[in-house]
């Protein structure tokens, strides 16, 4: 969390008055009961749009998702997401909403919720009528467009869209400085994102599954955009069962044309499926700018690190995907199959670097095959995929 200033004197004058002009009011809750209130929900009933609710540390178990209601507020924790946690009881009031937040009445990026630990949701039905569940810890929908910073959703679970969140066609979110960990879902184990307008922004994926359907970070449906996030060891499939439709560890596309823009894949893997990396599924033309894709592993299937189906056209510039294996080892198809890709300024493992010839256009595509060197792609524990790898290059 950044470092608040302290304000004082004349400059807290101002603030006073300038709140006082704009009718905007700061509520605090605490759970020792030091607030105006105990719980953050009826806070946010009791509040105005251009309110602030100070949620003090400690934990705050619910039995309902939080929601907002379209208010135009900032809900944000005193000492950040290490210190307060919204955690959805085991026991919700009702099982078929058990999501912990729901955005559901067009909220934007006014609507802000920052700072606490998600845990514990276990998705809210919604969609189609499929009885489709989705939204494990944060559900978007109905055209809702709320900012999400500082949070860490952890350990949720929805059985069919999202464990961590899921925003559908009309609903998206922005979301910055995030961790999804450890979350479950069918399709999309950390996220799935159906709107053309989600980002994310400087967000961790770690260790999120999705067993059957695929996305083990994302499963994305839309144009998301995605800045210097990073995928590591989150799993597509299921190592003692078939995976129907699934792949793309770390992240999975379907009929879907996200921005990649500084994205490191790591660690990620696809049982029984292709692309242990990025699945492209259908007509997927993502487009990867400064990214690097090592170590993904798609033991019985093809594309280690990328994986598109015919009709997938990628655009990769200035990317690094290195050791990647898949059922052939680590050669160049075992990096990028499938598709059409189109790959410039791009370093690219080939099975034999001294052979003279360099795939995907070599020399022409200014593509080279020589090993990049990483400081330490393995970090200190030994292990790839974890979030001490040191994935930058040595010098020279």
């Amino acid at each position: 969390m950044q470092r608040r200033r302290n304000v004082s004197g004349p400059v807290l004058g101002f603030l006073a008055v300038l709140s006082g002009l704009c009718g905007a009011a700061t509520t605090v809750v605490d759970a020792l009961g030091g607030g105006a209130f105990t719980t953050i929900q009826p806070a946010i009933d009791a509040a105005a749009d251009g309110d602030t609710i100070l949620v003090m540390p400690g934990t705050y178990e619910v039995t309902a998702p939080i929601t907002f209601k379209g208010r135009v507020i900032t809900v944000i924790s005193q000492d950040g997401p290490a210190e307060t946690t919204i955690r959805m009881a085991s026991a919700p009031e009702n099982w078929r909403r058990a999501s912990v937040v729901i955005f559901e009445k067009g909220e934007d990026t006014r609507s802000v919720l920052e700072g606490f630990t998600v845990i514990g949701g276990q998705g809210t039905e919604w969609g189609s009528g499929f009885n489709e569940n989705g939204g494990g810890g944060i559900l978007c929908i109905n055209g809702s467009r709320p900012m999400l910073r500082g949070l860490i959703v952890a350990d949720n679970k929805a059985s069919t869209y999202g464990g961590g969140i899921s925003c559908d066609a009309g609903g998206a979110a922005w979301v910055k400085g995030c961790v999804f960990r450890g979350n479950f879902a069918y399709k999309g184990g950390g996220v799935h994102t159906q709107g053309n307008e989600t980002v994310f922004e400087d967000c961790e994926f770690d260790g999120n599954q999705a067993p059957h359907g695929g996305g083990g970070g994302i499963y994305s449906r839309g144009v998301a955009t995605l800045i210097n996030c990073t995928f590591f060891g989150n799993i597509a499939g299921d190592e003692n069962g078939f995976s129907r439709d699934g792949g793309g560890g770390g992240l999975y596309n379907e009929n879907a044309h996200p921005r990649v823009i500084g994205c490191v894949f790591s660690g990620n893997r696809s049982y029984e499926n292709f692309g242990a990396g990025i699945r492209n599924f259908g007509v997927s033309n993502p487009s990867l700018v400064n990214c690097t894709v090592s170590g993904n592993s798609a033991p019985k299937t093809r594309g280690g690190g990328m994986y598109s189906d015919e009709g997938g056209s990628p655009v990769l510039v200035n990317c690094i995907l290195w050791d990647n294996r898949d059922k052939d080892g680590t050669v160049a198809s075992s990096q990028l199959a499938g598709g059409t890709p189109d790959v410039r300024y791009c370093c690219i493992q080939d099975g034999d670097p001294d052979d003279g010839e360099i795939p995907f256009g070599g020399a022409i595509n200014h593509t080279i095959d020589d090993d990049p060197f990483f400081l330490d792609p393995d970090g200190t524990d030994g292990i790839v995929g974890t979030v001490d790898d040191n994935l930058r290059l040595r010098q020279n």
